[in-house]
């Protein structure tokens, strides 16, 4: 199977193996110079053999050798010399050294030998590599049963009880550690029972480092010096192998088969992936994924053990270092779309193992395996709000400096966590945004890198790059319209957080991990802002000063940017920015709220209202801070308007109208005095309009009243919105605020009912009095003028008190006072009257009363009264002139009233005449009217009466009506019913001129006309405005029919008798 070591993008864990090359020193003729490729060289217990070059400008030596360590050649010349340090076997128990001491003339070069003492182990090399000769027959892992042959000839290694064995490599068994039990043979086969066994079971009382790169030091002070005071022995790879799924091994680097100087710090394994297009999160809410992720990830590795003195305790291991450094770059761009609200937190694994690592190292003998497992994850967290689409990425170069665990049994517990990190290096992407809502998020694909030591876990590390998106939005609506708002921010960041652990496997027990887990940790000052929208907003057109009429609409356009200060001199457009508008003097704004188009424009259509209007286009954030502001300031024109007449304050007649008149001009602007203007139409709050004149004048009727008790002149435009809706605009206004009064006049003096007879004067006092603000006041120097009945005219004004009299006699009796308070236009407003009671003499009937029959030729006494009225007392000496209607005799023609008001004639009538009193003094009157007996009418009639005779009736047919008349006066007329139901009756009748009169206690109840007259037929007839016309004949009746017609005739309280008893109301007594 082949395998492509460099393939497109996300990450790597490259494990280099770095030596550090010699460096050429130029001569100095002037002053000695030596100088050595490497100051520290290590050695194992075996004889060994390393080489050094010493560069010097002169003649060299070196002294400080020992029977273990020698150096040949021990001197040279000018120039580069190769040198061999030769050792001898350590076969102590402690590791030992030694420092050679190179001289040229002055100068010195130190260099430390180290010769560590042999590896303390019961690891036994069962010859697992010789494949050819060596093979296990049998393994069961769960009994721990082993069976190993070799070839025939071939020995068999020396294996007891409590020896430690290492499996070869495979997918069945590989790396593993056993502790043997027991052990037995059968010819060439050794039968082993073993026991799991982890790294604290191969070594005791050592101490050793495993790096892949051998200049790795865990400070900064250099190599690390072991407890009996040496430098760690360090161990580099045997080998490197790619470990392949169908369990074959790809060796990338075998330290047997290659030079020194060819691999040291030279070898470098690089790996890459691509995972763009991968989706972070795809469900039913939307979708997140990267549309570039791309990792280049190499590290190096550096591992120490200390192991203590029982290597078949389960706690032998008595301290641990873990770390890695090395290179991350790396490319992601995220492109995330919601519809609604997802709150998610993740941490998938994408892909296990990616690419299996196994490093080898021997220590000693020893074979200790380390497989590098590094598995994709990718991470999530997010939680949106609404609709979002976005694109945001960035792309960085960044030196991890160290990161891994330190522990040991003494004083870290937990573990003590190893950070050391760079400044990244950071580039941006283009971003492209649409939002309407909120969302955070922080993601990105990292590696998990675990080691196993000989197939048990051991520590682990995560890298995470990632992206954070901050997007708040939010929103105010208020009834009133004030302190509106609609606005977001976004915020996009990078950084790196880094996840260490371990989960210890260095025991037996299977179920005895030891585990300590850091948590996620942000890297110190690796955040960095990348992208800020919306961030600023400006003004494009028109410009700043732009000359304007107040009241005429103007097109005006911001735009609104974003910021990154990756680029700071390059703004980028954005789109979907609500921006919030203000007219600060309350112009009119086609909209409140405008937002940007895909290029980052918005429009608004503003109206300024005057000069000193402006428009402020604010961006904000969710809670309405302000992020950016512009203005449009331009040079504004308008109108102003003002009141010159009347003045405010001034005093008003509620209900009266004033003429009130006002000046329009151009508005004042700097040291530019206003000016009339003329032909410009103003509208009042009474709803007139009118044009002002060549003068700039502009002149209303208006009425005040306290229901409307200002009047408001303004000038307005229309305006048009991107709708096509018009409204109006006011580009000036001012208000006249009277102070509103109510005028009253009241009678002082005399009261009404003063007694007064006809021409006597009296002085008449009125009050006039003005009501405002709930007080009521005086009115002095107002107008009155006086009238009466009688004739009487005269004007006065009132005193300061607010009086005002006037001499005044009446003229007779129902005269009466006015007084009215005027308008200066002389209109009525307020009036008040003295009515007086005026003493008169008035006469009337005592004896014989209206109605009494009277026999033509016989004479009658008749008398009347005088008396006063009010009063009701007699008045004597009254002059009364009689007169009578008709022929007849009378005793005198007038006479004076008694000292009871009584005056008499003696009357003597013919037939049908009547008779009148009349007082000289005033012409008051009073009648006798009598009635006369007629022979012809006295009897009971029985007419019948039409529904057609009255129009509109809503009546019965007809209708059956009896008439009597008696000789003694007495008379009735019954409908509908007997005659003792009649309601119509009474004690006076007469015929005087063909009309019949009907009285009831001397009062007229009754007036007909007799259009026709005989023994047997009567026809009375009426027309008048009320009924109109109307007319029942009537027959005699003898006295037996009158008995059975009253009980025929329809009875009372049926709906008939009803009906006509209303109708007969109507006709016939009104």
């Amino acid at each position: 199977m082949k395998t492509n070591l460099l393939f497109p993008c996300i990450l790597l864990l490259g494990l280099f193996v770095l030596i550090g090359c010699g460096k050429d020193e130029g001569n100095d003729a002037q002053k000695s110079e030596i100088s050595l490729d490497s100051k520290q060289l290590f050695f194992e217990a075996e004889v060994g053999e390393q080489s050094i070059v010493v560069t010097s400008n002169g003649e060299w030596s070196v002294s400080g050798t020992s029977d273990w360590c020698t150096v040949s050649p021990e001197n040279g010349g000018e120039g580069e010399t190769v040198i061999q340090i030769i050792v001898q076997e350590n076969t102590g128990e402690t590791d030992r050294s030694c420092m050679l001491t190179f001289t040229s003339g002055t100068a010195t070069e130190i260099l430390e030998i180290v010769q560590y003492a042999p590896v303390n182990t019961h690891y036994v090399d069962m010859d697992f590599d010789d494949t050819d000769h060596v093979s296990i027959d049998y393994y069961n892992e769960s009994t721990g049963e082993l069976h190993v042959s070799y070839a025939d000839g071939m020995s068999m290694p020396e294996v007891s009880s409590d020896d430690v064995i290492v499996l070869p490599y495979s997918n069945d068994y590989g790396s593993m550690i056993r502790i043997v039990k027991s052990v037995s043979s059968q010819g060439n086969e050794l039968i082993l029972q073993t026991d799991r066994g982890t790294m604290s079971n191969l070594f005791e009382n050592m101490e050793f480092a495993l790096a892949t790169n051998p200049s790795m030091k865990p400070d900064n002070s250099g190599r690390a010096v072991s407890r009996s005071g040496v430098p760690v022995r360090i161990v580099t790879p045997q080998t490197i192998s790619v470990m392949h799924s169908d369990g074959t091994r790809q060796v990338l680097y075998d330290s047997r088969s290659v030079t020194r100087n060819l691999c040291d710090g030279n070898a470098h394994i690089g790996y890459q992936q691509d995972w763009s297009g991968t989706d972070l999160y795809n469900g039913e809410l939307g979708t997140l994924s990267w549309k570039n992720c791309s990792f280049d990830l190499g590290l190096d590795s550096y591992i120490y053990f200390w192991f203590g003195d029982n290597y078949l305790s389960q706690d032998n291991i008595w301290g641990f270092q873990y770390y890695v450094e090395g290179n991350l770059n790396l490319d992601l761009l995220l492109i995330y779309e919601f519809e609604t609200a997802p709150s998610n937190e993740l941490d998938n694994l994408v892909a296990q193992n990616v690419i299996p690592i196994q490093v080898t190292f021997l220590v000693g003998n020893v074979p200790v395996t380390v497989d590098v497992q590094v598995d994709l994850r990718s991470y999530l967290k997010m939680d949106a709000e609404a609709k979002i689409s976005a694109e945001a990425g960035f792309y960085f170069n960044y030196m991890i400096g160290r990161l891994g665990l330190n522990w040991n049994k003494d004083n870290m517990d937990p573990p003590q966590v190893i950070q050391n990190f760079g400044q990244p290096s950071y580039g941006l992407h283009d971003p492209v945004f649409n939002a309407q809502g909120s969302f955070h998020m922080k993601g990105g694909f990292y590696p998990h890198i675990s080691l196993f030591f000989n197939k048990l876990l051991g520590p682990w590390l995560s890298v995470l790059p990632y992206l954070q998106v901050d997007l708040e939005a939010g929103m105010q609506v208020t009834g009133s319209g004030n302190d509106q708002y609609l606005g977001w921010k976004a915020d996009f960041g990078a950084g790196l957080s880094y996840n260490v652990g371990i989960d210890w496997a260095f025991r037996k027990s299977d179920n005895e991990l030891w585990s300590y887990h850091d948590g996620l940790q942000d890297i110190d000052n690796t955040y960095q802002n990348l992208f800020t929208a919306p961030y600023s907003v400006t003004l494009l057109s028109p410009s700043n000063g732009t000359p304007l009429v107040v009241g005429s609409p103007v097109e005006v356009q911001f735009k609104a940017s974003a910021y990154s200060p990756l680029t700071p001199t390059q703004e980028y457009d954005c789109e979907w920015v609500t921006i919030c508008l203000e007219s600060t003097s309350g112009g009119k704004l086609s909209d409140e709220f405008v937002t940007t188009d895909e290029y980052g424009i918005a429009k608004v259509t503003w109206t300024p209202q005057d000069v000193n209007d402006k428009l402020i286009a604010r961006i904000v954030d969710k809670e309405g801070q302000e992020i950016n502001s512009a203005e449009f300031v331009p040079t504004l024109q308008g109108y102003d308007i003002q009141l010159l007449s009347p003045q405010n304050g001034d005093l008003l007649e509620n209900g009266f109208p004033i003429g009130v008149s006002f000046l329009v001009t151009n508005k004042a602007v700097e040291e530019t005095p206003a000016t009339p203007v003329s032909g410009v139409e103003v509208s009042f709050s009474n709803g007139e309009k009118v044009v002002s004149d060549d003068k700039g004048v502009a002149f209303t009727q208006w009425v005040p009243s306290f229901e409307q008790p200002t009047l408001t002149a303004y000038i307005e435009q229309p305006v048009t919105d991107t709708d096509g809706n018009i409204s109006m605009v006011r580009l000036a206004e001012t208000t006249f605020i009277p102070k509103l009064i109510q005028t009253s006049i009241s009678l002082l003096s005399p009261v009404d009912g003063y007694v007064m007879r006809p021409g006597e004067q009296a002085e008449v006092c009125f009050l006039v009095q003005y009501a405002t603000d709930g007080q009521t006041l005086p009115s002095s120097d107002r107008s009155v003028r006086f009238s009466s009945k009688g004739g009487f005219s005269a004007n006065a004004k009132t005193d300061a008190d607010g009086k005002v009299m006037v001499n005044w006699s009446p003229a007779n009796a129902g005269d009466v006072l006015t007084a009215e308070v005027l308008s200066a236009e002389g209109e009525t407003i307020a009036s008040a009257a003295f009515t007086p009671t005026i003493e008169s003499t008035l006469i009337k009937l005592v004896s014989p009363s209206n109605g009494q029959h009277l026999t033509e030729g016989e004479p009658v006494t008749v008398t009347f009264q005088t008396y006063s009225s009010p009063g009701n007392m007699p008045v004597q000496g009254e002059t009364v002139t009689f007169v009578q209607q008709g022929n007849g005799n009378l005793s005198v023609i007038s006479a004076v009233s008694d000292s009871k008001g009584y005056v008499s004639v003696i009357w003597t009538p013919e037939k049908g005449g009547s008779l009148t009193a009349v007082l000289e003094s005033n012409g008051a009157q009073a009648a006798f009217l009598p009635s006369w007996e007629d022979s012809s009418i006295v009897g009971h009639w029985r007419g019948i009466h039409y529904k057609d005779d009255v129009d509109d009736m809503d009546i019965p047919s007809s209708l059956s009506i009896i008439a009597n008349f008696e000789s003694n006066g007495y008379w009735s007329i019954s409908y509908g019913g007997s005659e003792d139901d009649s309601s119509f009756a009474g004690n006076s009748w007469n015929i005087l001129d063909n009309v019949l009169y009907l009285y009831n206690s001397g009062t007229l109840t009754g007036l007909f006309t007799i259009k026709e007259l005989t023994d047997n037929r009567l026809v009375l007839y009426n027309k008048s405005d009320d009924t109109g016309y109307w007319e029942i004949t009537f027959e005699r009746m003898n006295p037996e029919e009158v008995s059975k017609e009253f009980r025929t005739v329809f009875r009372n309280g049926t709906d008939e008798y009803l009906k006509w008893r209303r109708i007969f109301d109507q006709l016939f007594f009104k």
